[in-house]
Formats: C-alpha cells, sequence, structure tokens
C-alpha cells in the first residue's frame, strides 16, 4: 500500500473542480425526498454518491507516481497495481477488483486507470 501522510491524494493530479456538485446534490436531496427517504438514509446516499464520484474527479495517477511504476517494471519485470478509495477502515475494507489488465509498461497510460482494476504492468520483452 502506498499512502502519503495516511492519504494518497497526493499521488494523483490535481481534480478539475465539479462545478456542478451543489446542483446535483440538489437535485439528489429532491429526488429521495421525493421517495419518503429519512434524513439519515438520505445523507448516505449523497456521502455514497460523491465517494463513488471521487475517482472520476481525478486527472489520473501523477506523473511522477507512474514513473516510478514504469522504474519498478524494469527493475523486478512486472509490477501489480490496484487503485482502491476506501470508505472506511482499511482493516475492515472487502474489495471488489475487477478482471486483471495486463500492459506494457512503454504503454502504461497513468491518465486511464480505472479505480479497483488491478494492472500488471510488465516490462518489454
Amino acid at each position: 500500500m502506498i499512502t502519503s501522510g495516511g492519504c494518497s491524494c497526493s499521488l494523483y493530479t490535481e481534480s478539475r473542480p465539479d462545478e456542478h456538485e451543489e446542483d446535483r446534490d440538489s437535485k439528489l436531496r429532491s429526488k429521495y425526498a421525493k421517495r419518503g427517504w429519512s434524513k439519515a438514509k438520505l445523507e448516505r446516499a449523497l456521502s455514497d454518491s460523491k465517494r463513488d464520484q471521487a475517482p472520476a474527479l481525478s486527472s489520473g495517477l501523477d506523473p511522477k507516481v507512474a514513473d516510478k511504476i514504469r522504474d519498478a517494471t524494469v527493475a523486478l519485470g512486472r509490477v501489480v497495481i490496484v487503485v482502491h478509495w476506501y470508505s472506511g477502515a482499511v482493516s475492515e475494507e472487502k474489495l471488489c477488483l475487477g478482471k486483471v489488465v495486463t500492459v506494457n509498461a512503454a504503454d502504461f497510460d497513468p491518465e486511464q486507470v480505472a479505480v479497483d482494476t488491478p494492472y500488471d504492468v510488465r516490462a518489454a520483452g
């Protein structure tokens, strides 16, 4: 696990500001209120929505991190990485991973890394 001070946000390029977040929250609040949801249930749904949106707002792995992954691949032959946004305690989190994507280090695109997808990054040859 790689983190920076208990948080891995600095391993990503800066997110583009989401100008529509307040509008989206307002629409979701209205939608869930019409369904008769309790305030607590509504707040959980909004929180889940924001958590699920976090990866989409990122512009990908920081180029320096991607370079380190490529360097490690050259030194080790291959590196497997998974990006995961934790919603609670690390020790209690359950991961549901997608299909492994195998990619050559030279073709590894840090802007296209998907959440909960294992990437098997391999050295050429």
